[in-house]
Parts: structure tokens; sequence; C-alpha cells
């Protein structure tokens, strides 16, 4: 259709879009939704409706959608505060949220929408899943509600699908209990465990440890991959069982990596 078009982004994203002239001549780009979650038959239908709103003068953009609102977020709050869950959330919205409400109006999502999307999250991935998908929605709405005079959030207390006390851990792990893992620790991974016990570093900062980062007096440096990374970056004495287990490693030329 004239004026009805799909739009790909360097990433290979794809939207429907609308293209008019205003009435003082100034071509208009709008966006639909993505191509992704919307029917041919439901994108061309309303790029209709935006099209003569366009050339009518009237505001083209009429009641948002959830995929248009949900974009404006990542922008403006997601992208532009460098939050280092962007790649999580962008999931959540993929897989859960956008297939159900891309082409819907961002207004009329309302408590039972919420509800309904929660339960087959929970059942198909989990309660724990839907209860991030349940955060980033509520993110969403509590910012559209800053910028909006009317708008009220559909997310109220008692929404979760868990319980984090529930899921806390009830142990430790106990002295006997660390020796045995201990003994039983070999090899690679063994080693890697070993340094876990050892440092009581984050998982990926072990594992992400170049020998470059260890200096000859035994002092392992840790830089922050982002600023906003929990923890605090710095220098990090080992002890002489973490120095021993890194010195057994064996050190490749073509490879930075201690493990």
């Amino acid at each position: 259709m004239p004026g009805h078009y799909v739009r790909i982004t360097p990433t290979g994203n794809k939207s429907f879009v609308a293209v008019a002239r205003d009435t003082n001549g100034k071509q208009i780009w709008s966006t639909i939704g993505n191509a992704a979650h919307m029917q041919i038959d439901d994108a061309r239908a309303k790029a209709l409706e935006v099209i003569a709103r366009i050339k009518a003068g009237e505001d083209r953009g009429g009641p948002q959608s959830y995929q248009a609102v949900s974009d404006e977020w990542l922008k403006r709050y997601v992208a532009a505060n460098g939050l280092i869950s962007e790649p999580s959330i962008r999931r959540m919205l993929s897989n859960h949220i956008l297939p159900a409400w891309s082409g819907r109006e961002f207004t009329s999502i309302k408590r039972g929408d919420v509800a309904a999307l929660l339960d087959k999250v929970s059942d198909n991935a989990g309660p724990v899943a839907a209860d991030r998908v349940l955060a980033v929605i509520s993110s969403i709405s509590n910012w559209y509600a800053t910028r909006n005079d009317t708008y009220v959030s559909p997310v109220v207390r008692g929404m979760n699908r868990s319980s984090k006390k529930k899921r806390a851990r009830t142990r430790i792990l106990d002295d006997n209990e660390i020796r045995i893992v201990w003994n039983a620790a070999t090899g690679t991974f063994g080693d890697f465990v070993k340094l876990l016990l050892l440092t009581a570093q984050r998982r990926d900062k072990v594992a992400s440890m170049k020998w470059d980062d260890v200096g000859i007096d035994g002092t392992w440096h840790m830089a922050n991959g982002s600023k906003r990374e929990k923890g605090t970056a710095g220098d990090l004495t080992l002890p002489d069982f973490a120095i021993d287990i890194i010195r057994s490693r064996p050190c490749l030329a073509s490879n930075p990596y201690v493990f």
C-alpha cells in the first residue's frame, strides 16, 4: 500500500511504518509496530488511520501502542541510564511482552491483562521469569505515568508469582562440606572452584582473570567492566594457596586468560 513500509535497522529489527505529508507539505514518518509481532492486515489498517491523521494535520500518533512506548522507554530510560541489565530487559520484552501487546494501545493494558500474561509466563518459563517480566512492565508503566497526567499503572502489590524470602538460601556449607568440595575439586574446573572459595569473588570475575591482572607480588587487580556494575574494583592480595593454583595453570601465548 502506498505510504506503508517495513523499516529495517542495522541490527535486523523490522518495524511497520506509515509515511505521508502533512498540511504543510512536510513528510512525516510514523512507526506503527514491530513487524515480528503484528499481522500485515492489522498493520495496514493502522497505517490507513495514521496516514489519514497526518494528511488532516491531526496528531499522527493517536493512541500510542505498547511497542511505541516501550521503544521510547528503552531509549530515554534504559539506554540513557546505561543499565547493565539492558540485554535481559530486551529479552523479556522480545520473548514475552511484545508478542502479546505490541500492537495494543498502551493505556488499554489493564490489571487483568497483566495477570493473564504473568500466568502464561509462569506456566511456560517459571515464576521467577514471570516476576522479571512484571518488573519490566512495572518500570515501563511508572515511567509512562511520570509523563502522562491521567495514566494509572495497572501493576499493584501482590502480583508477584514467587517470594524472594522463600527462594532465599536457608543454609550455607559448613567447614566439613567445604573440605569435601575442596578435596573433590580436580582439573581445570576444580582449580576454578578453589579460587572461588579462596577469593570469595563472583564467578565471572574469576573466569575473566587475565595473566596481566596478576602481579609478581601476588596482587590481583580487578577492573569493573561497567561503572554501574556492583562491587568495587581494586587490588586483592591473593593467599599463597591461590597463587600456587594460578602458577600451576598453563600459560598460552594466544590466550590472555588464566582459565
